[in-house]
């Protein structure tokens, strides 16, 4: 029997899924998920730290000096300045990848506040990837989704919390760097004169402006905030996020630091050239003056700077700057704990690196799934197979009065969700509740199936028929059956998306893995059984 093709078929697969299921008994280490401080990539395995076994206390840990890390790629040394600045996840036992409703994560799902047509879907969820993948939250999908002509989009996020994930989505992520100046002359690519006309009015390049209307001359945009002492107090936007060519991660140009009793972090970034001409003529109308208390020498105004119109911090000009082109600034600021510090910036540079939202979004929902609901429910399933064993074994005896064949019957089955999970690792699909609730209703089937096979080999009839004739008619009512479900799966296939969609493909795929592998193998075994007697 061993030497049959379809035996071997049958064997030869179920081989390959569990190869592609990958099981690990032992999982040693943490999977790097993001890192941009020690050198390590996406998927590299943390094993030792120090010499130490890699723990999630190790991993958390303020580092001063040089770290020594064993990886699945050898031996890294690594300075982080602080804590090694990763986001992990341990090392998992399979290649499965489990759904949110099985490992825990966040759900929210977006609406764009002027959505106006399909490429505004697709440009918030680049962005969003971009902003969420640098912040550090790698493990995140995005679908749109669509209900009455309206874009929608859902975001899955597997690890980080949803306090993280709202501060993230609801910024529209609009960066701006200002510089206030008290001047009677605008000094650009010219001097531009200003006139005063009154105390809400001034004149400048042939033209009236009055008290908050925004002037743009030679490409600086100049908002006209009021008139002192016979001056115009102006505030000249000099950066714009467009302007951000590159954001620097590497540890020389992005750090956390110990400031007194607290943290400074800094990191810095790449100006275009017209932002750094701006920044130029821009300061080139300010004055320099000491400060004793720092012992250092600045401009008279500070550079502001603002994130969706909120101000998130200010820094000083040092008066060496006055009138260049400054391509590479740092953007600076602090914190009480260290921490905070290093999610500020990382934040900070996540909102920068992605660019602005071309629009304003929504949270219409979010949901919070721990990842101890889907523990218990896979261990609700195992209790619940046991339990199905049970009956099977039942049934097969009181009905059948064959003990032999249960266990061909129970082997089988858990060929066919062995067999189903390897093609899930091939094809990429998410395991959730849907998937399982699709095994679960193909393993079904197939049990089904298996009963009709044993009902035709044990039938008594009329006339008399070969057991192999028998098996013909058996495959003859399980190919109909097979069939009726494939039909009854195409509609939720096509127009179906979602858990409904996720059903409706674990389910095929389950019934094709049981009319072409697993039927004929339990049928010849069922017929070897049959030919040889109890």
């Amino acid at each position: 029997m061993l030497k049959n093709p379809k035996i071997l078929f049958w064997l030869a697969v179920l081989v390959i899924a569990i190869i592609l299921i990958g099981p690990n008994f032992n999982p040693e280490g943490f999977k790097v998920v993001y890192s941009n401080q020690t050198g390590l990539r996406s998927g590299d395995v943390i094993y030792k730290i120090n010499d130490a076994k890699a723990t999630e206390e190790l991993l958390k840990k303020d580092y001063a000096d040089v770290v020594k890390i064993e990886t699945s790629r050898g031996v890294v040394f690594a300075k982080p300045n602080g804590t090694l600045g990763m986001a992990y996840e341990k090392v998992s036992s399979t290649n499965l990848n489990f759904g949110l409703d099985l490992k825990g994560g966040t759900r929210a799902i977006i609406k764009p506040v002027n959505f106006t047509e399909n490429g505004t879907l697709e440009q918030i969820m680049s962005t969003l990837q971009t902003r969420i993948n640098v912040y550090g939250l790698r493990e995140a999908s995005f679908r749109p989704l669509w209900y009455e002509g309206q874009g929608f989009v859902e975001i899955t996020m597997a690890g980080g919390s949803g306090s993280e994930l709202r501060s993230l989505l609801e910024r529209q992520g609009k960066f701006e760097a200002k510089i206030p100046m008290l001047v009677d002359t605008l000094k650009l690519d010219k001097d531009y004169p200003i006139e005063i006309i009154n105390n809400n009015t001034v004149k400048i390049a042939g033209k009236n402006y009055q008290t908050g209307e925004s002037i743009e001359i030679s490409g600086v945009v100049v908002k006209l905030e009021n008139v002192m002492n016979g001056k115009a107090n102006l505030t000249a936007t000099v950066f714009t996020g467009k302007d951000i060519e590159i954001v620097y991660f590497d540890p020389q140009r992005s750090r956390v630091e110990r400031a007194g009793d607290g943290f400074r972090w800094s990191f810095a970034v790449q100006i275009s050239n017209a932002g750094a001409q701006r920044f130029g003529w821009i300061t080139n109308n300010l004055d320099k003056s000491f400060d004793p208390s720092a012992g250092e020498t600045y401009l008279s105004s500070k550079i502001y700077l603002y994130l969706d119109d909120k101000l998130i911090d200010s820094l000083n000009i040092g008066a060496s700057l006055k009138g260049k082109p400054e391509t590479n600034p740092s953007i600076t600021g602090g914190s009480s704990t260290y921490e905070s510090a290093l999610k500020t910036k990382q934040y900070l540079q996540s909102i920068l690196r992605s660019g602005s939202l071309p629009t304003e979004i929504q949270i219409i929902q979010m949901d919070t799934v721990s990842p101890k609901l889907g523990s218990n429910f896979l261990q609700n399933v195992a209790y619940a197979g046991l339990a199905a064993v049970f009956a099977l074994t039942l049934v097969i005896i009181i009905r059948y009065r064959k003990i032999k064949i249960i266990v061909p019957m129970v082997a089988v089955s858990l060929s066919e969700i062995i067999i189903i999970l390897g093609l899930s690792v091939v094809i990429g699909w998410t395991i959730d509740l849907a998937a399982i609730a699709g095994v679960i209703a193909a393993v079904g089937t197939g049990v089904d199936d298996q009963l009709v096979i044993l009902d035709q080999m044990t039938k008594k009839r009329k006339q008399e028929l070969t057991v192999k004739e028998r098996i013909q008619h058996a495959f003859f009512i399980v190919f109909g059956a097979a069939g009726t479900v494939i039909a009854a799966m195409l509609p939720l296939l096509t127009i179906g998306f979602g858990l409904l969609r996720g059903f409706a493909i674990t389910t095929m795929i389950g019934i094709f893995v049981g009319i072409f592998i697993t039927r004929p193998a339990f049928a010849l075994i069922a017929e070897k059984i049959s030919e040889t007697g109890d």
